[in-house]
C-alpha cells in the first residue's frame, strides 16, 4: 500500500520551490489570463471572420420583388456554392484552431516550460507542488480540465484556499509561482 504524495503547506513553500519563488494570487494570474484568453480568442477570430466573409461573398443575390417588395428573389446565375462551403469549412478550422492553441499554449508549453505565453510574460511559473519541477502532461491536462470545468468556482478557491491555489491547481498538484530564476527579482 503506497502512501498519497505528500500535499505543500505554505510553511513547506521553500521546500516545494528550491528557487524561492512565491505563491501567485488572483491578481498576479489576471494579466496571463488575460492574454492567453486574447491568444486563443484570435486563433478563432481570424478563420471565423474569414469564414464569415465567404459564406457572405458566396451567397446568391438578391432583390425585392413580390407584390411591395415583400419577398426576395435570387438572382439568376449568382452566388457559389462551393464558396459558401469554404466559408462554412472554415468554421471548423476556427474551432479546430482555438482548441489546437489552448492545447499548445495550456498544456504543451507548460509540459515543457512550466510556462504559458502569458504567464511567461508575467514572470509565472507553474509547478509540481511536491517536487517544484514542471508538471508532467497527466497533471497539467488535469489541472486544466478542472480549470476550465470549474470556472468561477476555481476563482473562489484561489481566495480560499490558505495555499493561494485553484481548484485546477488542487486537483493537479502544483502550485503558480514567480519565477524568481528567470526574472531576477
Amino acid at each position: 500500500m503506497t502512501q498519497p504524495p505528500p500535499q505543500a503547506t505554505p510553511e513547506s513553500m521553500a521546500r516545494v520551490h528550491p528557487r524561492r519563488g512565491s505563491v501567485a494570487g488572483l491578481a498576479d494570474r489576471a494579466v496571463p489570463a488575460l492574454i492567453d484568453f486574447g491568444l486563443a480568442a484570435l486563433a478563432f477570430a481570424l478563420p471565423f471572420g474569414i469564414g464569415i466573409g465567404l459564406v457572405a461573398l458566396g451567397a446568391p443575390d438578391g432583390y425585392a420583388c413580390g407584390p411591395a417588395g415583400t419577398d426576395t428573389c435570387n438572382v439568376p446565375d449568382s452566388g457559389h456554392p462551393l464558396v459558401i462551403l469554404v466559408g462554412a469549412l472554415m468554421f471548423l478550422v476556427a474551432m479546430v484552431s482555438m482548441v489546437g492553441f489552448v492545447l499548445f499554449n495550456r498544456v504543451w508549453r507548460v509540459v515543457r516550460t512550466g510556462a504559458s505565453l502569458g504567464k511567461k510574460f508575467a514572470d509565472l511559473r507553474v509547478v509540481d507542488a511536491a517536487t517544484g519541477a514542471d508538471p508532467g502532461l497527466v497533471q497539467t491536462c488535469f489541472r486544466e480540465l478542472i480549470l476550465h470545468a470549474a470556472g468561477p468556482l476555481s476563482l473562489i478557491s484561489l481566495l480560499l484556499d490558505p495555499s493561494g491555489r485553484s481548484l485546477g491547481d488542487v486537483a493537479g498538484r502544483t502550485h503558480v509561482i514567480h519565477d524568481v530564476g528567470r526574472s531576477g527579482r
